[in-house]
């Protein structure tokens, strides 16, 4: 991986990187497409655009140490996705056609309190509705972070402040059912995230401890868990399975098992720490699938 810095604007070279597919797959809701076809977004407060020309991300405005202490975990940079991908099919012939269709798609590194509140949000949800709920909860509550091509962008809003707002204003940003567990998980987040990472220092069960933990707050249950686990922890051996990966799986694999659970279970026995990439493949595809059939 090779990067240069000039006047603000990084260009990585990068193989196995599809920006577009990176930030379209699901995993997250803070990106806007440009007319250009560039990506604008917020993360950890800091505005920034990006843009894939061949091998090249190029992000603007960000400097050399943002690069290396954000931007390269936050895209995953230094994963090598090439072997992770012949893994997935060596184990998996069945996974070609989703491996070819997801090409290029990473997984990205959120803040663990920002995945939390999103994927609250999305239980039972589509992605268009889920993105309208954040930016509602950021515009409203986050700080004023500047002037974009769309509008002003605003930090993602701290715990602090998410847990000083009603319930109502929960709903009014589209929470409907899920505004009382959102509203006791921002209550309850800092204490309890405190004691999550008591235990990161362990590696011994870290996945499986941090899952029971997220399970303890309300509205969070594997599904959940498993995504904040997979896009907010770094925990890659994790499988989310929900109707979109249940349709596919047993549509695709021909041992598939009968319930979420088992899914699971067989899926991460299959991948090991690939699992995660395999069910964001196999999510990119079934979307990919739904859409090009309309």
């Amino acid at each position: 991986m090779n990067i240069m810095i000039t006047s603000g604007q990084a260009v990585i070279e990068m193989k196995h990187f599809d920006l577009a597919k990176t930030l379209e797959c699901g995993q997250c809701f803070r990106w806007h497409k440009n007319q250009d076809g560039s990506y604008t977004g917020v993360v950890q407060g800091r505005i920034v655009t990006a843009r894939q020309k061949a091998d090249q991300l190029i992000l603007n405005p960000v400097s050399l140490d943002e690069v290396e202490s954000l931007w390269i975990p936050y895209f995953d940079l230094q994963r090598d996705y090439g072997s992770m991908n012949k893994l997935v099919l060596e184990q998996a012939p069945w996974m070609k056609k989703a491996a070819d269709v997801g090409a290029g798609i990473r997984i990205l590194k959120q803040d663990p309190w920002e995945t939390t509140i999103t994927f609250i949000f999305s239980a039972n949800n589509h992605i268009p509705r889920i993105t309208a709920s954040v930016a509602c909860l950021a515009n409203r509550y986050g700080v004023n972070l500047g002037e974009g091509e769309l509008g002003p962008f605003h930090a993602f809003p701290t715990p602090e402040v998410l847990r000083q707002i009603s319930l109502a204003a929960w709903q009014q940003c589209g929470a409907g059912y899920r505004a009382a567990y959102l509203m006791k998980t921002a209550e309850q987040w800092e204490n309890h995230y405190k004691n999550m990472r008591k235990v990161s220092s362990s590696k011994k069960e870290l996945t499986t401890r941090h899952r029971r933990m997220l399970e303890m707050l309300p509205g969070v249950g594997p599904k959940v868990s498993a995504c904040i686990n997979l896009y907010g922890m770094g925990h890659h051996k994790q499988f989310p399975v929900d109707v979109w990966i249940r349709r596919r799986v047993k549509a695709l694999w021909p041992e598939a098992p009968d319930t979420d659970r088992e899914i699971e279970q067989s899926a991460l026995r299959l991948f090991g720490n690939a699992a995660g990439y395999a069910q964001q493949l196999l999510f990119y595809e079934a979307r990919f699938k739904k859409h090009s059939t309309l």
